[in-house]
């Protein structure tokens, strides 16, 4: 019987942490899900807060991806995706961009050595991929939300 003591005190701290597990994970698991902001462990961790950091900091991120494309690439790239470029002279400048935008997949073109120097519509030949339209749909969107909020907010890290 002396043999079984250290077993069965074992025992007893894997019932009685498994009790407790039960009685305060519901309460926990609440918090969690609610938002709350609630500190843990030895360095006092608030999750509720820390979440809310790293969603703003991702926020942050994504503003900051949809503005790396400057205005006038933006531009051309948004009237690619109307289907109906317009006139265009095939400058240094907009041959480089056709080549970025290439290079990074949001549109496709044959060659661009191959499109005549000046037209009535550069959508003849060159098409936006699914990627160049969801570009222009997000940066859309995030300038229409910086729209609408006041301008006196500011997220602070």
């Amino acid at each position: 019987m002396k043999d079984y003591v250290p077993l069965i005190e074992t025992g007893l701290w894997v019932i009685f942490a498994t009790m407790a597990l039960i009685v305060f994970m519901k309460p926990v698991k609440e918090r969690i899900e609610s938002g709350a902001s609630f500190e843990a462990g030895p360095a006092g961790i608030k999750f509720g807060e820390l979440e809310r950091k790293v969603d703003a900091l991702g926020d942050a991120v994504s503003r900051l991806f949809l503005h790396t494309m400057s205005g006038q690439m933006y531009e051309n790239l948004k009237k690619l995706t109307s289907g109906n470029f317009g006139n265009y002279v095939m400058g240094s400048a907009l041959e480089r961009e056709l080549r970025h935008l290439r290079d990074i997949g949001y549109i496709r073109v044959h060659s661009i050595s191959s499109v005549p120097p000046e037209g009535e519509n550069l959508s003849q030949y060159v098409s936006v991929t699914e990627a160049g339209s969801q570009f222009v749909a997000l940066r859309e969107k995030a300038a229409a939300e910086r729209n609408k909020k006041p301008e006196n907010t500011q997220t602070s890290y």
